[in-house]
């Protein structure tokens, strides 16, 4: 569990510093001009600026430890990872595949729901389509 954190926390720390570094210089001027202190600054301007940019960090970060949680056999604690080597080891590929398609499903499920958060969070990038 603490390796996964760790993991996790990697990038999301890369993506946080990422998108403040988004944050264009004449924003931060104009809200300096309007006179917005550090505080003010980071919660009101950077950070909803930032914040698809670190959603897409979450992102990278939970789909990518759902799939590393299949590695916890391998250190004996179980879950998806002893189906998916259980049925490697007995040549049983119905349970190998529905453990990797719950895998699958897993993490789209957690993007789909990361993704609705997102759009919630950031209501002015509805309209945008990249």
């Amino acid at each position: 569990m603490i390796g996964l954190a760790l993991y996790a926390l990697t990038i999301l720390v890369r993506s946080l510093l990422e998108g403040l570094r988004s944050v264009p210089d004449d924003v931060r001027e104009s809200a300096t001009g309007l006179g917005y202190g550090r505080g003010q600054l980071l919660l009101k301007v950077e950070l909803p600026l930032a914040l698809p940019v670190v959603m897409a960090g979450l992102r990278v970060a939970t789909v990518s430890t759902v799939a590393l949680t299949t590695v916890g056999s391998l250190v004996a604690y179980g879950g998806l990872g002893n189906l998916i080597k259980d049925g490697v080891l007995t040549n049983f590929r119905a349970e190998l595949f529905t453990a990797s398609l719950l895998c699958v499903v897993l993490a789209f499920v957690l993007d789909a729901l990361l993704v609705l958060a997102q759009r919630m969070l950031t209501p002015w990038t509805r309209g945008v389509r990249a």
